[in-house]
This record gives C-alpha cells, structure tokens and sequence, in this order.
C-alpha cells in the first residue's frame, strides 16, 4: 500500500500569523485556541483540530504517521452531518439534502 502525503492539511504554527492563516485556514485549534500541529476539516465546519496528544489539548488522538496518511480530513459532525446550533445548542441535522435540516 503507497502511503499518500498531504502537507498542505497540516500546518505548523508557531504563533498566529497574518495572511497566511487567512489563505490556508485557521491556523489555531477550535478546542483550546492554540496553535501546533494543527489538521482541518474539509468539511461545511472549516474547523481546526489538534491533531495528536503531545499538545496538552482533547484532540482527535492520531499519531504523526496517521496524520500524514490523511489527505481529506472530515471531523464526526461533517461526517455525519450533525451540528450544534449557534442559539440553543442542540446537536441537530445540518443535512441540507434531507427534508428535515434542523441547523
């Protein structure tokens, strides 16, 4: 099995720069608001993950090596299109092919 690497899903961040955050996504974690090792979602959610343990931070738990195997990353909302709402907070559909969306 050929290993596919996808460099540009990961980022390295020092600290929070300017443009190119802008262009290449978020470039600090949507849990804790710090920057690392940071994977997106390609997902409608556009969030940012910590992607392993070593950042002090509840994330997604890969090791370096999964993470380089990940070209096209969705987290378990995008995936199974269920969101929180912004106002109530309920976790509900975001499904915008079904009859029922509920966010």
């Amino acid at each position: 099995m050929s290993e596919v690497l996808c460099d540009d899903m990961v980022e390295e961040v020092e600290g929070i720069s300017s443009d190119d955050d802008d262009e290449q996504g978020k470039g600090v974690c949507d849990i804790c608001d710090d920057g690392g090792t940071i994977l997106r979602c390609e997902g409608e959610c556009l969030r940012a993950f910590h992607s392993g343990v070593e950042n002090n931070c509840e994330s997604l738990g890969f090791a370096i090596d999964e993470v380089e195997a990940i070209c096209n990353f969705f987290c378990d909302n995008c995936k199974y299109k269920q969101h929180q709402c912004f106002i109530c907070g309920k976790l509900g559909s975001s499904d915008k092919d079904s009859v029922v969306a509920e966010v």
